[in-house]
């Protein structure tokens, strides 16, 4: 432990390229548990203002699940682990006024309606709750943050808070870009997000040929690039992000998107967890970059879950393609610290250690940068 330590001090000023702070902050604020914790929870009668429950097994969202939440006279939100249905208590529905007072399973198409009543509450107290924020942040060494998934409600409340602490860039949502494109001259707006797949835990990631989990309309992609192209192309960088857990995600992103991001030199592609990439995928997107001379138009951006690879072995790479790492808390711990070495061959010197580490983190610096 004390090696470990050891070999931790020199990582100081770190950068996280893939956070979700709104949602830290919910957990932070006790807002938001897991669904394994909520029956615990609300049996000690616990005061709350609000209540999100997050990752809830589809298998889960039935008529029991909203009388218990019903039973309760503060809005209570209940997110499945994919994202893709809410179920809502009826104290919600009275405060926010919805026009059907007893339909509490919602799909996706509320979601907005579910961000704009949580920020609307985090808004009254902005700029405190940003400092509560910057200090978790600050404890963990790190001072400059990515939200990677920037909606137009988290970009409201951003923009009510003076960032003098912990700088927080931003990702945002390809909706929300498409919409308001004149928002990537906004010196915080690194880029534009997209998901290909969902979840491991709620088995949408895109694994295998004949399960198709697309969540994005491939004309999406094509829009952003063309309004890109037509109007942004003297921005020396603008990044898109793709979540991208399952392998064929990743071949989609590598066939799809690659060939279209190689006709625009300012676009930086992030390809996010890339936690079931095989080694032939990998193979094939290092010849594509090799070919089409894309030296570090490509980032992995990893993050402390299970990965085929360890970084030392990416490492060997590192004239070709960029490796980011990023803590995607709350969904994991801050502690960029510690989780890197978990992914790092533990037989290494201390030497090849620290500079693999090294340049990982000078990659996360990189993937804030709008310029060279």
């Amino acid at each position: 432990m004390a090696n470990e330590r050891q070999n931790q001090a020199y990582l100081l000023h770190l950068t996280d390229p893939h956070c979700h702070p709104i949602l830290l902050l919910q957990k932070i604020l006790n807002y938001s548990i897991h669904f394994n914790q909520l029956h615990s929870a609300l049996s000690k009668h616990n005061t709350y203002q609000i209540l999100i429950v997050t990752d809830t097994p589809t298998s889960k969202i039935d008529n029991d699940l909203v009388n218990f939440i019903n039973s309760f006279d503060f809005p209570i939100i209940v997110k499945s682990s994919d994202y893709h249905t809410f179920v809502v208590n009826k104290t919600f529905l009275q405060k926010i006024k919805y026009h059907n007072q007893h339909e509490f399973i919602w799909k996706e198409r509320n979601f907005q309606i579910v961000d704009n009543f949580i920020i609307d509450h985090l808004s009254s107290n902005a700029q405190e709750y940003y400092l509560k924020l910057s200090s978790e942040f600050q404890k963990n060494h790190i001072d400059k943050v990515i939200d990677a998934f920037t909606t137009y409600t988290f970009y409201q409340f951003y923009k009510k808070v003076n960032m003098n602490k912990v700088s927080i860039k931003f990702l945002v949502d390809s909706k929300f870009f498409l919409l308001n494109p004149q928002v990537i001259l906004d010196d915080h707006v690194l880029g534009i997000k997209f998901f290909v797949d969902g979840t491991i835990s709620s088995s949408t990631a895109w694994i295998s040929m004949d399960k198709v989990n697309l969540f994005l309309d491939p004309k999406e992609v094509d829009e952003v690039i063309q309004i890109i192209q037509k109007n942004y192309v003297y921005l020396e960088r603008i990044y898109l992000a793709f979540h991208c857990i399952g392998s064929q995600a990743f071949r989609f992103v590598m066939y799809s998107v690659l060939p279209k991001i190689i006709q625009v030199p300012n676009i930086i592609l992030r390809i996010e967890h890339c936690t079931l990439m095989g080694k032939s995928e990998f193979n094939e997107i290092i010849s594509l970059i090799q070919a089409n001379k894309l030296n570090y138009r490509v980032y992995l951006v990893l993050n402390p879950e299970s990965h085929e690879f360890t970084i030392d072995y990416l490492y060997r790479y590192k004239d070709f393609v960029g490796i980011g790492y990023g803590s995607d808390c709350p969904i994991f711990d801050l502690n960029l610290k510690q989780s890197i070495y978990n992914y790092i061959d533990g037989n290494l010197c201390k030497e090849t250690k620290q500079k693999v580490i090294e340049y990982v983190f000078e990659c996360n610096h990189r993937l804030f940068r709008k310029s060279d």
